[in-house]
């Protein structure tokens, strides 16, 4: 019997290599070459840590401000090849609002006014707005494309515009006293449906409760405060109501309600209730340590916060140049802040809770020694102002060269228009910062940052 050697039975049961494969194998130079079959081997799906998928799959939190944030996932083992471990970085945590560091858009803007022109921009409730210039009263719509209202007298321009409530109208006033109200819908050539020659200038015009325009005046020997029903037929020559009291007015108000008129003096602001004009219910002093002989701050523009209607901000002019926070309810002052110029424009954005304030000239001299002074000549200063009633700074954006004149925000809040004195016409965007895709994790601040076969083809 011939003896054979033996053989396990996994040897047995092995197929048999062909010699040439064995020949072929044993005289290649390396065995990492890529054409080794051995080295392409795929590990096995068992011996791989799934963290990965686990990671991909779930939805990244984006809620930074929370205490509790994702730490866990953040430090935990994502993929596991022997003792190789690979981490996800954390993600650094972004601005809630799109801040705006340059304006979207820039038009030449020649002409404008440099003194008393607070009201010379203003948005229709639509995408439209008006800009007054020293040669004429002009109209933009949706696409920037600029339409002639009127052209100025160069005696007695009009300086003050503000559209009325539908959007159709828009009313101008001029510093002489003289104020008309153009009819819209007969573009390109607007008509004069209503007229009215004041004998006292008019330095502000506000309307209230869709009808009720209010006028204030330069001199306190006529009316201070004139308002006028335009729902009378022929319209109204006379005013329904005059606020006297020996008041020079340089800014108005209109409360949300249309029930309280706030009215703008040198060295105060007085707050009116119309159902009750005989006197005013309350009195905000710009100063607690007022000298009669001193000089007194004006109160140069003011506005009604829209998601806390009881406050009231205005800003005051030299020598004390600050931003003003009023309890209309309790006639309290909330909060002051110290500005490094003159105020000339209050907006607000109700889906951030924001106010963005204009500043123009009228520097303090002393500005630069005073440390973290916010409101310099032309910028606009960004200011969070929430339910608590704190209003905390939150960032400045600048690109005039020159004091801000006028500032207007769109219906919506998402854009600002901001007119200087170096004859430029900016619109920035005012928003949120929209997410890249919505899903039904959306609403709870959540998204995913990709999808889920993207995911297994990184694990592949």
């Amino acid at each position: 019997m011939s003896s054979r050697p033996q053989t396990s039975g996994s040897q047995q049961n092995s197929p048999r290599v062909p010699s040439f494969l064995l020949a072929r194998q044993q005289h290649r130079s390396s065995p990492s070459s890529p054409s080794n079959i051995l080295d392409r081997l795929i590990p096995c799906r068992s011996e791989m840590n799934m963290l990965l998928a686990q990671h991909l799959l779930s939805p990244m939190s984006h809620h930074y401000d929370s205490e509790q944030q994702d730490s866990p996932r953040q430090s935990m083992p994502i993929l596991k090849f022997s003792n190789k471990v690979v981490k996800v970085k954390p993600m650094t945590p972004k601005s809630k609002f799109k801040i705006p560091t340059s304006p979207h858009r820039v038009m030449a803007a020649p002409g404008t006014f440099l003194y008393f022109g607070n009201q010379s921009t203003h948005w229709a409730p639509s995408d439209n707005f008006v800009v007054a210039l020293v040669d004429g009263v002009y109209v933009y719509n949706e696409t920037y494309k600029k339409t002639e209202v009127c052209i100025n007298d160069a005696r007695d321009p009009f300086c003050h515009v503000i559209w009325n409530s539908t959007g159709d109208s828009i009313i101008c006033g001029s510093g002489g006293g003289e104020i008309q109200i153009y009819d819209l819908n007969n573009t390109p050539d607007p008509k004069i449906k209503w007229r009215l020659l004041k004998e006292s200038g008019t330095c502000s015009m506000a309307l209230g409760q869709h009808h009720l325009l209010t006028c204030a005046a330069w001199s306190v020997s006529f009316e201070g405060v004139g308002v006028y029903d335009l729902r009378q037929t022929g319209g109204s020559t006379e005013p329904i109501l005059s606020l006297h009291q020996n008041l020079a007015a340089f800014s108005l108000s209109w409360s949300t309600n249309g029930h309280l008129l706030a009215v703008g003096g040198e060295s105060a602001t007085y707050l009116w209730d119309v159902r009750h004009p005989s006197k005013a219910m309350n009195i905000f002093r710009n100063s607690e340590d007022e000298n009669p002989g001193d000089e007194n701050s004006v109160t140069t523009v003011m506005n009604w916060c829209p998601w806390n209607p009881n406050v009231l901000f205005t800003g005051t002019s030299y020598p004390e140049l600050s931003i003003r926070l009023h309890n209309a309810t309790t006639g309290e002052l909330i909060d002051a802040f110290e500005c490094a110029s003159e105020v000339s424009g209050i907006q607000f954005n109700v889906e951030l809770e924001q106010v963005a304030t204009s500043h123009k000239d009228f520097s303090r001299e002393d500005a630069t020694r005073h440390v973290g002074i916010h409101g310099e000549v032309g910028t606009v200063q960004f200011w969070e102002f929430n339910t608590s009633n704190n209003l905390n700074p939150i960032q400045k954006i600048s690109y005039h060269k020159e004091g801000i004149i006028s500032m207007a925000a769109s219906a919506n809040s998402s854009q600002l228009l901001t007119l200087g004195g170096d004859e430029k016409l900016c619109l920035w965007n005012w928003k949120n910062k929209t997410a890249p895709h919505s899903n039904k994790n959306s609403e709870a601040g959540f998204q995913t940052t990709r999808s889920q076969l993207d995911a297994f083809n990184l694990i592949r």
